[in-house]
């Protein structure tokens, strides 16, 4: 894998140019290797209400999946229906995971265009296959049955925290950090990908206002801390795996 010493922080756009002849539209945001990761990919995706992105498929990536706004069905196949298909409606602030080779695909399900942030990403895979983590789905916006509270001004409510086909261990936390506080300067081994879904941060020298995208691949030495006049959120997801 390649070393990487960079660190990528992008906009999350509001929109995209319309273009109607397909029902929806995307624009990459990365597409980074790390000394982690052979590959993240990662993607804004603008969909048109009842528009299906692709037939059920499977893909050998791992791909999380944010709604940002409208909803989204979440279709697979299964010949025991009546209609050969489950179809699960998601809602704005679901967090979704589907391991590679996981068959799927997504429509839009209103109301008016559905907006998602997806990451795909493809390592060596592990040694075992057993106990690795299925597909789940979270909705940030439910009351959470955990919320830890680290220090003034920071908590954090955990997701999930498990080993996956192309990780030793994948993470997802839903932060809130309010205003002054923050983290200080720290490094780590696992790759740090943050959604940044409400607020703004001081970071890297930088004022990032969201929505926004970050990754600080391990190794790069990073901070954060709340300047705007309202709580900060975001979503955090640690890609580890041990390094030979």
């Amino acid at each position: 894998m390649k070393s990487n010493h960079q660190f990528y922080i992008r906009t999350i756009p509001q929109s995209i140019e319309e273009d109607n002849k397909q029902g929806w539209r995307f624009k990459n945001l990365f597409s980074v290797s790390t000394r982690i990761m052979e590959k993240y990919q990662t993607t804004f995706i603008v969909i048109d209400k009842n528009t299906t992105l692709h037939p059920v498929h499977q893909h050998s990536e791992e791909e999380l999946v944010f709604i940002i706004s409208g909803s989204l069905d979440l279709i697979s196949n299964n010949d025991e229906l009546p209609n050969g298909q489950n179809i699960y409606q998601l809602l704005p602030g679901t967090l979704i995971y589907l391991p590679a080779y996981d068959p799927h695909t997504f429509r839009a399900a209103g109301p008016g265009q559905t907006k998602v942030v997806g990451v795909r990403w493809k390592g060596v895979p592990g040694e075992s296959f057993e106990g690795l983590l299925r597909r789940c789905v979270f909705n940030i916006y439910s009351k959470p049955s955990v919320c830890k509270h680290d220090r003034p001004g920071f908590s954090r409510v955990p997701l999930f925290n498990d080993p996956t086909r192309y990780t030793t261990n994948l993470r997802a936390h839903h932060i809130h950090i309010e205003t002054g506080s923050g983290y200080g300067r720290r490094t780590h081994t696992y790759d740090l990908m943050m959604i940044l879904l409400a607020g703004r941060l001081d970071t890297m020298h930088m004022q990032i206002s969201s929505p926004a995208l970050l990754l600080f691949p391990a190794g790069i030495t990073h901070w954060a801390r709340n300047t705007d006049l309202i709580p900060a959120s975001l979503l955090t997801l640690e890609f580890s795996k041990r390094i030979a």
